[in-house]
């Protein structure tokens, strides 16, 4: 599927699309868009993720989407990205968290928070090598979410410097608020991680 351009729409959903942002070559195509009219100040933004299509891994990619719906769903922490309920046109319908685009194949798509800060991978492409006390308050805020996480019996599976944003850029001076992403993996502690 080609990459969406700004002021697309994915269907019968008040979403439109401002841009695309890097997925660093995953299972699905990540957009900043906003739950209305692009030239509307009063419209949130917000991250649209979508299943990518591909033949032959279509499934499974459109599996990890509902699997990270699942999972924010019931997740709530500070350092967890926060899933929000798909709106449709008319709100006639029970709360759902992720649903079917009218593109082509009809990919699977959530509806996530829009991170306004990089990721740890920029920091560091940027500024090299962080200082102490700044790696450890990242270090210290994710191993409080791993804990939660743990405590929760989830696992992440992807733990890596790209799927770790900020909520807020860090220009904008403390507190720190790292945020893991990328659920689409995810699982149970007591599920068999043979089966993806």
């Amino acid at each position: 599927m080609a990459k969406l351009t700004a002021g697309s729409r994915i269907g019968p959903f008040p979403y439109r699309i401002i841009r695309p942002l890097d997925s660093h070559g995953g299972m699905s195509d990540v957009y900043m868009a906003t739950d209305g009219n692009v030239d509307d100040p009063r419209a949130k933004r917000v991250i649209v993720k979508i299943a990518r299509v591909h033949e032959e891994h279509q499934s499974f990619y459109e599996n990890t989407i509902y699997n990270e719906s699942e999972r924010l769903r019931n997740l709530h922490h500070r350092g967890i990205v926060r899933i929000l309920p798909v709106r449709m046109e008319s709100d006639m319908r029970n709360t759902t968290y992720a649903a079917r685009t009218a593109l082509p194949h009809a990919p699977w798509f959530l509806v996530l928070e829009n991170l306004e800060g990089s990721s740890v991978d920029k920091l560091l492409e940027r500024h090299g090598r962080l200082d102490p006390g700044s790696a450890l308050e990242i270090v210290r805020i994710v191993a409080d979410t791993l804990q939660f996480l743990h405590d929760q019996n989830q696992v992440h599976l992807d733990i890596k410097p790209e799927n770790i944003l900020f909520r807020r850029p860090l220009e904008d001076g403390p507190p720190m608020e790292p945020v893991l992403i990328d659920f689409g993996v995810a699982k149970h502690a007591n599920q068999d991680m043979e089966h993806t």
